[in-house]
């Protein structure tokens, strides 16, 4: 019955101000290599346009209550920043620019799913699947002076999941087992 479905429909726009992220100079620094980032002069703000749209289903089943989740999502990126190599500085340091690309697009599905016994045990569990791409190849490294492009945005993985098992066997006792999966990437 429809008693039991929930469907939702949501559209969010918003910007990410230009700036050097730590994340960039420690993901970097792992190589051994150090290295600095420097916006580029007409670097302009990363905007997004997302859509998503999911169904939601609960249903007690005697003493169980389950819960089943459906959900796709689509996100245009414009003015996406990128990283380019620019060389080395006199230190040695090797040198990137935070630059504009011309865009992005991010969409996919997910699932998630939750089943409990009252508080004695649940299981809940989700896995997306999405697809995190350039509109056109983005340098990432050049090599004896030949870039290297793609259209994979780097440290996105395409698939990842996750799993928690909780469980209360005696009164003032939880336990608990949690697991997650994330899928191969470009890094």
């Amino acid at each position: 019955p429809l008693d039991n479905l929930q469907a939702r429909l949501t559209y969010s726009t918003g910007f990410r101000a230009p700036q050097a992220y730590d994340e960039d100079l420690h993901v970097t620094a792992v190589g051994g290599d150090g290295v600095q980032i420097t916006l580029a002069e007409n670097l302009k703000e990363e905007r997004s346009n997302s859509f998503s749209g999911s169904v939601d289903w609960s249903k007690a089943l005697g003493h169980w209550q389950t819960n089943i989740l459906l959900e796709g999502f689509y996100t245009d990126l414009a003015n996406v920043f990128v990283l380019e190599d620019i060389g080395r500085n006199s230190e040695g340091f090797m040198m990137k620019e935070r630059r504009n690309g011309n865009g992005a697009r991010i969409y996919g599905g997910n699932v998630e799913a939750k089943v409990a016994h009252g508080k004695d045990i649940s299981l809940q569990l989700g896995f997306t699947a999405q697809q995190s791409r350039y509109k056109s190849p983005e340098a990432w490294s050049e090599i004896d002076g030949e870039a290297l492009t793609t259209t994979r945005m780097p440290r996105t993985p395409d698939l990842y999941g996750y799993f928690t098992l909780t469980g209360s066997p005696f009164d003032n006792f939880n336990i608990s087992l949690s697991g997650t999966y994330t899928g191969r990437m470009f890094v």
